[in-house]
């Protein structure tokens, strides 16, 4: 049978021929002055900077494969934009571009300015923020977590709602009841970013420093995050179309407003102090940690006789690394043990492990310290079982606990992401984080043990 191939040429020449003239449409983009000014470049071509602005690209560098740093926020504030207006009655939170971010601002930027009264928390982050996580609720998550604009974890005064990664997120009944619990108990006032704060006193307010320091605790860049990106982001939107809406309504900056109410670091609650709690929050605490109830409801801090998995949870932060600062909990739990929580022992993974399952009262012979004097009590101990290490979790339960030369962790159920507690030397005290089944500092794979009680 002979098989022609001539229809499919011309579909490939045609296809050349578009792809040509799509390049000689695009040619003018790369004046012979970019380098001077590529920003000024892009917004000189409408169509392309259309385009840019309306799926929602914050930053653009045309230049980025000749290691030019030339990366510029593209927010035009003199470009027409037809959703701008709150006199506009097609304004809403289904408008495109900047439009939905205006559009917030008119919302509940007076709601968020009480709450840095309340909270100190600068009013124009928090729907900077909004823009940088959901895109002001139309995307990721926040599709499915009702008013959860801000990426907010555990539960809300709503309830919860859980991803297919197994990774609960907090449901809010209103957009004002999520701004309180980020500026409020829930993200930044939980304590962990008090060093932030200071730079937010009123005779000496420093945006650009709190954001900084804020950003290295909320997304570090051992996490893979380009903390200097992320700052740049937020100011070029608060100086972008948030500045545009607060300046045509004649309301404050957070600065302005922080100097002529005198609101210190901290709001009406002085950082250092007691930390805001929400009540309405059932599922976590002031901590960030799970809680463990008995039958009358009251949250448990004797861990004898509670699983591996219900005490690893609770004694861990939630999924936000601290670095410096010990789980209230778990200092707790480390000193009925006869032990000393300090500092850089609250980061070793040995250590947290070791608390867990002592605490539980199933195991008072547990070694303190050392992930391979752990491995080797494992190992021979009569109370614990070997479980196969198959690369996935079909044979895993709660509890089960991963130990290689040099690292432990302990498995608490599920799969995907956030699906066990661990420490890290030197890095991080006890956190939720996810399990992997080969050692990465050694490439050997963890040997898996389930306690027979």
């Amino acid at each position: 049978m002979r098989v022609r191939f001539g229809r499919s040429k011309r579909g490939l020449v045609g296809y050349f021929c578009i792809f040509l003239a799509i390049l000689m449409i695009m040619l003018p983009v790369f004046p012979a002055n970019a380098l001077d000014s590529p920003i000024e470049s892009l917004r000189k071509d409408r169509t392309l900077y259309t385009i840019f602005k309306e799926s929602n690209t914050m930053f653009w560098n045309p230049f980025e494969n000749l290691n030019i740093q030339l990366c510029q926020p593209v927010y035009d504030s003199e470009s027409s934009d037809s959703n701008s207006s709150s006199d506009d009655p097609s304004v809403n939170i289904s408008s495109s571009g900047y439009g939905r971010l205006k559009w917030a601002v008119e919302q509940y930027g007076e709601y968020a300015m009480e709450m840095q009264r309340e909270y100190g928390v600068p009013w124009e982050v928090v729907f900077a923020q909004m823009q940088h996580e959901s895109s002001m609720g139309t995307a990721g998550i926040a599709k499915n977590a009702t008013n959860n604009w801000l990426g907010i974890t555990k539960s809300g005064d709503a309830g919860s709602w859980t991803s297919s990664s197994g990774r609960q997120w907090a449901v809010f009944s209103s957009i004002e009841a999520s701004i309180k619990a980020w500026a409020g108990s829930r993200v930044l006032r939980n304590g962990y970013y008090d060093d932030a704060f200071p730079y937010l006193d009123p005779d000496n307010y420093d945006l650009k420093g709190f954001l900084t320091e804020m950003i290295h605790h909320y997304a570090p860049s051992s996490d893979g995050n380009d903390e200097s990106n992320y700052v740049s982001t937020v100011l070029g939107l608060i100086d972008g179309p948030i500045a545009e809406v607060r300046d045509r309504l004649g309301w404050k900056s957070s600065e302005e407003l922080a100097k002529s109410e005198n609101i210190q670091p901290g709001g009406n609650n002085s950082i250092g102090g007691k930390i805001p709690t929400d009540s309405t929050i059932k599922t976590t605490n002031s901590e960030n940690k799970s809680i463990i109830c008995n039958d009358e409801g009251e949250e448990v801090t004797n861990y004898n006789g509670s699983s591996i998995a219900e005490v690893g949870k609770s004694l861990a932060w939630g999924d936000e690394q601290h670095y410096d600062e010990v789980n209230p909990a778990f200092a707790e739990a480390a000193r009925a043990l006869g032990l000393n929580p300090t500092l850089g022992w609250s980061q070793d993974c040995g250590h947290f492990a070791s608390v867990v399952i002592r605490s539980t009262g199933i195991d008072s012979s547990f070694p303190v310290s050392g992930s391979s004097s752990m491995k080797s009590y494992l190992e021979s101990s009569s109370s614990w079982t070997q479980i196969e290490n198959l690369g996935n979790t079909s044979n895993l339960e709660s509890g089960d606990v991963f130990v290689a030369n040099g690292h432990i962790m302990i498995y608490t159920g599920g799969t995907g992401k956030y699906n066990a507690v661990s420490a890290s030397q030197g890095d991080y005290t006890g956190k939720v984080s996810s399990i992997y089944f080969t050692h990465t500092k050694s490439g050997q794979p963890f040997s898996i043990f389930r306690h027979n009680g």
